[in-house]
C-alpha cells in the first residue's frame, strides 16, 4: 500500500463502522488516513502525523429543508441556495405519500460553515413562497448505521371514542358465554372487551360489562352475545374520533410549529388513542405536555388528554446486520424496560412488503435525555461490535488475516458460525465481532485458536554469518517475506538468527536465500549503511525512508512511541543531524507499532492540535464527556452526538431555554458599565487598573491603592506629587479645576 515512501495508504473495503446512510465520498489522497479519534470526530492524517482535516461530531455539510412545496425540483433547490455556498448533492423524495403537500429535502454543501449559514439564515423565512423550517442534519457516527436524533416527539394518549353497556344474565354459564363471545374482539373497527360486573346497574342475577363498543351501536345488537334479560347503556362521552382529532390538532398547532400528527388506525385496545405529535422545536413539545397532559378537554366529554414528550433516536441497519443483532436488542429492550419506566426499543422492519434488501429502522426512545443517552450507549456498544483481544486485554491482530489465505479463512469460519458477523480491518489491525455474546465467544474462540496455531508452528532457525547480516537486512529479507509471509520470517540480530515459521519448503527457501547472499558477486553491489541518526551506529534491521536516511527498526520504533508522551508533531527524519525535514511515513508507523501504539500515537497527535487551539476547540461541559466543538455563531445551539446534551456557543454551557445566556447577560452589564464609566469621569489606574472616580479638584490623581501620581488628563503617572503639577502645567497649560 505506497504512501509517502511509494505505498499509498488507502482505506480496505468499506467495514461495519463504515456504513453509513446518504454518506458522502472524498478524494482521499495518497499519502493520507482518516480514522476516527472519537465517537462522531474524524480526522485525516498526513505524513508525520500532521492533521489535515478535523470534523468535530458537532459538524454536518447536510441540511434538511422542511414544507417545501411538492413540485419543486433539485433544480430550483440548488439555484436557490448557491449564494450560501457550493452544493454537492439534493436529495429529494422519489413519491410523496397520497395527499402529502409538503415535501423536505436534504441538501449537502461543500463544508460545514456552509450548511450552518444556511441553516441559520433560511429557518422559518420564506422559500418558493412557503415559510419553511431548515435545520441541520444529525452528525454522522462512527457506529454502524446513523443515528437520527428527534427531541419534538410528543406521544400523545386520549380515551377511545366508545359506549359502554350492561346487560342482565339469568345463569352463570350465559353471562359467561357472553363474555367468551365478546372480549378481546373487534366490531366495526372496535375492540370490545367484557367482563363480569358487580354492583350498580343490576339487570339480572348474573351481569356483565361491555366495553369499547362501536358508538354508533344499538342495544338490541347485543344479543349477537346471546340473549339477555335487559341492556343498559352509559351516555357517551363524546361520539366521533375523526372530529375529536380535528380538535386535537388544532390544539397542537396552536403551541408552535407541528410537522406532523400520526394517529395509527383502530382498533384501539385498552380503551386508548396512541398517536405522535411532532413539533419543530424541543421547547414547543415540553411546553405543550406541561399545560395538557392530565388536564380534561371539552372536545373529549371532559375526559383527560395524556402528552409524554419523548426524545428518541433512529438508527438505519442494513437488513443482514439487523439480524445478527436483534436477539442482544431483543434482550436490551427487556433490560431497560424492566428497570426504567417510559422506554422502548422499536424496530421498523419493512422487509416483507417492499423488499428484501430493504433497511430496517431501530428507534430508541425515552422521556428524558440523560435516560434516552444511557440508551444510545448501550445501543451503539452493540453496534460497534467487540473487538478480539487476548486474556490480557490486547489486541489481537496476525498479519495472515491481510493475505488471501487469511481473508478466505475467515469467511469459512463466519459461514460455519450462523447469527455472527465479523470486520476484518487491516488499517485498523483489528478483528470485530457482532452476535448474541454465545456465539461470539465461539466464532472468537475460532479465530484465536488460529492465531495461537500461526504463533506455534514448527520455527527452524539458521544461523547467520556476521558478515551477511547488513546484505541480508534488505532486499533479500523482502523478497523472502513475500514470499513466505512477513509474519513467518523475523531476524534475531542479538544471536544473529535467521527464523523461519512454517513447513520445511520454507525452510530450505530460506537456505536458499542465505546462500544467495552469501554469493561474491551479490554483495559486491551492495552499499553500505549510514549510521542510524538515533543511535548514530550502523544500521541494523534498516528501515529506509524515500529521503534516503536509514534508521534501525527499533530505533524507529522507539522514536515514534515517544511522540505519545512528547507530543509535538509533526514527525520528521532525524537524518543530517536533524536538518531533514522529510516527515514520516504513516505506513511506515503502521508497520512497526502494535495497533494499540498505533491508536495512542493518532490520538495524542488529536490531543496536541486541539489544546494549542484552545480559542477554536471546547470540550463539551457534560463531566467525563470526551467530544469536542468548535467555537459556532451566538445564534447556534449545539448538540452533543454522544451524550446528545445542548450546549450554548456563548458561555460553552449546557443550552439555558427559555432563560437569557450568562455571557450576554454580562456583555450586556459591562456594556452599561462602560457607559456608566464614561457619564462619570471614571478611570482605570494606570499602575494597579483600580478604578478611580474624579468628582472635583484639579487633575492631579493619587492612586489610594498603589500611591502612584497621576495626570488625569493623559493618565501619565509620577512618583512625586510635584512633578505631576510641573508636567501639566508645562503639558497641559494649567491644573484644572
Amino acid at each position: 500500500m505506497p504512501g509517502a515512501d511509494g505505498i499509498p495508504l488507502v482505506p480496505p473495503g468499506l467495514g461495519l463502522e463504515d456504513i453509513q446512510e446518504g454518506s458522502s465520498t472524498h478524494k482521499i489522497k495518497p499519502d493520507t488516513l482518516t480514522i476516527p479519534v472519537l465517537d462522531s470526530t474524524r480526522v485525516t492524517f498526513g505524513p508525520g502525523f500532521e492533521i489535515c482535516q478535523l470534523v468535530t461530531g458537532f459538524e454536518s455539510r447536510q441540511i434538511f429543508i422542511e414544507r417545501l412545496p411538492p413540485d419543486v425540483t433539485s433544480t430550483d433547490l440548488t439555484e436557490e441556495l448557491k449564494g450560501f455556498g457550493e452544493i454537492i448533492a439534493v436529495y429529494l423524495p422519489e413519491r410523496l405519500r397520497e395527499g402529502a403537500t409538503n415535501l423536505t429535502a436534504r441538501v449537502t454543501f461543500s463544508s460545514h460553515e456552509e450548511a450552518a449559514q444556511a441553516a441559520l439564515t433560511l429557518n422559518g423565512e420564506s422559500l418558493f413562497n412557503r415559510t419553511v423550517s431548515v435545520r441541520l442534519s444529525s452528525v454522522k457516527s462512527t457506529s454502524l448505521g446513523k443515528g437520527t436524533l428527534r427531541d419534538g416527539d410528543v406521544l400523545l394518549e386520549i380515551p377511545v371514542a366508545q359506549k359502554i353497556a350492561y346487560a342482565g344474565y339469568n345463569t352463570a354459564e350465559e353471562a359467561d358465554k357472553a363474555i367468551a363471545l365478546a372480549n378481546c374482539t373487534e366490531l366495526e373497527g372496535s375492540w370490545v372487551t367484557a367482563a363480569r360486573h358487580v354492583g350498580l346497574p343490576s339487570i339480572g342475577l348474573f351481569n356483565v360489562r361491555f366495553q369499547g363498543l362501536p358508538p354508533s351501536l344499538k342495544r338490541e345488537e347485543l344479543t349477537r352475545y346471546g340473549r339477555n334479560e335487559g341492556v343498559t347503556m352509559e351516555r357517551l362521552k363524546y361520539e366521533s374520533l375523526p372530529n375529536a382529532l380535528k380538535c386535537l390538532r388544532k390544539l397542537l398547532e396552536g403551541f408552535g410549529e407541528l410537522l406532523s400528527l400520526e394517529i395509527p388506525p383502530g382498533p384501539y385496545k385498552k380503551g386508548v388513542v396512541r398517536g405522535w405529535a411532532r413539533f419543530a422545536a424541543a421547547r414547543v413539545a415540553d411546553n405543550f405536555c406541561r399545560k395538557n397532559s392530565g388536564r380534561t378537554q371539552g372536545w373529549l366529554g371532559d375526559q383527560k388528554l395524556y402528552a409524554h414528550h419523548i426524545r428518541s433516536i433512529a438508527y438505519t441497519l442494513p437488513p443482514d446486520v439487523f439480524d445478527v443483532l436483534e436477539p442482544e436488542i431483543r434482550l436490551l429492550r427487556l433490560f431497560f424496560q424492566e428497570s426504567v419506566r417510559g422506554v422502548n426499543i422499536d424496530a421498523v422492519d419493512k422487509r416483507s412488503w417492499l423488499a428484501p434488501s430493504a433497511p430496517v429502522v431501530v428507534k430508541l426512545s425515552a422521556r428524558d435525555m440523560p435516560t434516552l443517552t444511557r440508551l444510545k450507549t448501550a445501543f451503539e456498544q452493540l453496534l460497534r461490535g467487540e473487538k478480539l483481544t487476548g486474556r490480557d486485554g490486547e489486541i489481537i491482530w496476525e498479519d495472515f488475516f491481510s493475505l488471501h489465505a487469511g481473508i478466505a479463512f475467515l469467511d469459512v469460519l463466519q459461514k460455519n458460525h450462523p447469527g455472527t458477523m465479523l470486520n476484518r480491518d487491516p488499517r485498523r489491525r483489528t478483528i470485530t465481532l457482532f452476535g448474541p455474546a454465545d456465539k461470539r465467544a465461539m466464532l472468537g474462540s475460532a479465530i484465536l485458536a488460529k492465531v495461537a496455531a500461526l504463533r506455534s508452528a514448527k520455527i527452524y532457525i539458521l544461523q547467520l554469518p556476521p558478515t551477511i547480516i547488513g546484505f541480508f537486512m534488505s532486499a533479500d529479507l523482502l523478497k523472502l517475506q513475500q514470499e513466505l509471509g512477513h509474519e513467518n520470517i523475523w531476524i534475531d540480530l542479538s544471536k544473529r538468527l535467521l527464523k523461519v515459521r512454517g513447513s520445511e519448503d520454507a525452510y530450505k527457501a530460506a537456505q536458499l536465500a542465505i546462500l544467495h547472499v552469501q554469493d561474491p558477486r551479490t554483495r559486491s553491489t551492495r552499499p553500505r549503511s549510514a549510521a542510524c541518526p538515533v543511535c548514530l551506529t550502523e544500521v541494523t534491521t534498516p528501515v529506509t525512508l524515500n529521503c534516503g536516511h536509514s534508521w534501525c527498526k527499533a530505533c524507529l520504533s522507539l522514536y515514534l512511541k515517544s511522540a505519545i508522551d512528547t507530543k509535538v508533531f509533526p514527525l520528521t527524519c532525524l537524518g543530517d543531524g536533524g536538518r531533514c525535514s522529510h516527515r514520516m511515513p504513516l505506513r511506515i508507523a503502521q508497520e512497526l507499532l502494535s495497533p494499540d501504539d498505533f491508536n495512542a500515537l493518532t490520538h495524542a497527535s488529536f490531543l496536541a492540535y486541539v489544546h494549542t487551539r484552545p480559542s477554536e476547540f471546547h470540550y463539551c461541559p457534560t463531566p467525563d464527556c470526551t467530544q469536542i466543538y468548535r467555537t459556532a455563531p451566538r445564534e447556534a445551539i449545539l448538540q452533543c452526538p454522544s451524550c446528545l446534551t445542548r450546549i450554548c456557543p456563548s458561555c460553552n454551557g449546557e443550552y439555558h431555554e427559555n432563560r437569557r445566556c450568562q455571557a450576554e447577560i454580562d456583555s450586556e452589564d459591562q456594556r452599561l458599565f462602560e457607559e456608566w464609566k464614561a457619564s462619570h469621569d471614571v478611570k482605570p489606574c494606570p499602575g494597579c487598573k483600580a478604578l478611580i472616580e474624579r468628582s472635583a479638584g484639579c487633575n492631579h490623581m493619587a492612586c489610594t491603592w498603589c500611591n502612584t501620581h497621576i495626570c488625569w488628563v493623559c493618565l501619565k503617572t509620577y512618583e512625586k506629587a510635584d512633578d505631576v503639577y510641573e508636567h501639566m502645567r508645562s503639558v497641559h497649560g494649567g491644573i484644572g479645576l
